[in-house]
Parts: C-alpha cells; structure tokens; sequence
C-alpha cells in the first residue's frame, strides 16, 4: 500500500498530557499533517465529529470521558467509519490494550516510544483510512487485471461431483 502524502493526513491528537500534545502534536505538523488538539475525550469526540479527520490519536485514560468511552461513541457513527484510531497508553497492562482493540483501534503505542513510531503508525492508520474500503489493494490498474469473464474448469455437477 502506498503511504499518502503527509499534507492530505488529517489529525485529531486527544491527551490530557500538555506536554505530550506540544511534542506530538509539532512532529506531526513538521511533517505536513493537520492536527487538530483536545485535551479530554469530550473535545475529541466535538473535533472528530467538526474536522473529520483521517487519523485519531487517543490517549486511553483521560478525566471525564476516557479514550474507551470515545472509542464506544465513535464505534457506530458514520462521521467515523473511515476513521483510523491509534492508541496511545502509558498503561502497561494488556487489559486495556485488549479493550482498545476489541473497540476499533488500529494500533497501540506506548507512551515513553519515539515520536518516529507514532508518525509511523499515523502514516500507516493514514493509509488505510484513505485507501479502498476494508483494507482492499487493488493494485495499479484499479483491480481489472483479476477480472476474467472465462471459466478454466468447469464445475462437475451429477455423480461425479467430488
């Protein structure tokens, strides 16, 4: 799959780490990216509803609505059912790791990572999110190549039938 331009990726950045977000947030847009930044999971959900972003990027355990509840809320609305979610989690333990994926996240990365890996999985989520729907390659010429309107075996039908 090819990795889209950098300019056509959208961001949602929702931590309530200040620091975090100001260190992310200018990698991300040194690369090209919009981003757009909340603090709690309320303002995500209001910016990811407002923008549309390509990616979200979504602490887990925030005050007041956590990244599990955004999770939820997204997880049947149509404004969100391109939407790539990476998670990012200072969390150690795989019990809400486990419910992030179970809840539609793309990915997972630990706080204390490089930044590199997070503009990483944000390309890669990017490239899903923008490609064919359910992860589909079509290939260069759009998917004709596999297209065929001839049979090369016939399918046995009767007794012979395996």
């Amino acid at each position: 799959m090819t990795p889209p331009d950098p300019i056509s990726i959208s961001i949602v950045l929702a931590d309530d780490d200040a620091d975090l977000r100001l260190v992310a947030a200018g990698r991300l847009r040194a690369s090209g990216m919009t981003v757009w930044e909340a603090c709690d999971g309320a303002e995500a959900l209001r910016l990811v509803r407002e923008h549309r972003p390509t990616v979200l990027v979504l602490d887990l355990w925030m005050p007041g609505v956590d990244g599990l509840q955004v999770l939820d809320a997204l997880r049947f609305d149509p404004v969100a059912s391109r939407l790539a979610v990476v998670v990012l989690t200072g969390d150690g333990e795989a019990d809400g790791r486990l419910l992030a994926l179970a809840g539609g996240a793309a990915s997972i990365l630990l706080k204390g990572g490089s930044i590199d890996a997070l503009v990483g999985e944000v390309l890669d989520g990017a490239a899903r999110a923008l490609g064919p729907p359910f992860g589909v390659d079509l290939g260069d010429d759009g998917g004709l190549a596999s297209c065929s309107t001839s049979h090369r075996d016939p399918i046995p039908s009767g007794p012979d039938r395996p």
